[in-house]
């Protein structure tokens, strides 16, 4: 080998230097946060004049406005009051591209149950097909009244009585009642 005796300050006699160049990368639909990208041979140059290795790109995916990321669906929480819920309504839902899909909700829609949109989530990254888009319903209750509203509710409040909770039987009692003669 060679020794170096009096080695430049750029590279301290190992022959190679740092150099800040930028590089267009083409990031596929999907990738996800943290998912990391090889870029082939734009990483550093061997020892002794080596083949230069791989330039690893880690990546990060800013969160979205409207939607949670889960795997490759989208769950979009639509906010309803409880006429909205009570009645049923056809509502637009948005989708990643920017157009809305439309969602028909049947009368009696729940807080917390989720709708299925097949196909308007995120592209997979390896292969053909989307994940779904998840249309969670929250139900809103309204913290300030007219009189007139709260009149109104009242009425219906009498008509339609104290809803029974269902019994959720334990593990127990279901083991229980399966060994029951």
């Amino acid at each position: 080998g060679s020794i170096v005796t009096d080695p430049c300050k750029t590279c301290r006699g190992n022959g190679l230097r740092r150099v800040k160049v930028n590089r267009s990368v083409k990031v596929p639909a999907g990738v996800d946060d943290g998912s990391q990208l090889r870029i082939s041979g734009e990483g550093d140059h061997g020892p002794r004049g080596g083949q230069p290795g791989h330039l690893y790109v880690e990546l990060r995916v800013k969160p979205h406005e409207k939607f949670k990321r889960v795997e490759n669906d989208l769950v979009y929480e639509l906010p309803l009051n409880i006429a909205q819920a009570s009645l049923g309504m056809d509502v637009e839902i948005p989708t990643l591209e920017g157009e809305a899909v439309p969602l028909k909700l049947k009368p009696g829609v729940q807080h917390g149950d989720v709708h299925t949109i097949r196909g308007k989530g995120v592209p997979y990254l390896r292969g053909s097909g989307r994940g779904d888009l998840l249309v969670r319903t929250h139900v809103v209750t309204p913290t300030t009244l007219t009189k007139e509203q709260k009149n109104m509710l009242a009425k219906l409040a009498d008509s339609l009585g104290t809803p029974e909770v269902p019994e959720d039987p334990s593990i127990f009692s279901r083991i229980r009642d399966a060994f029951a003669p």
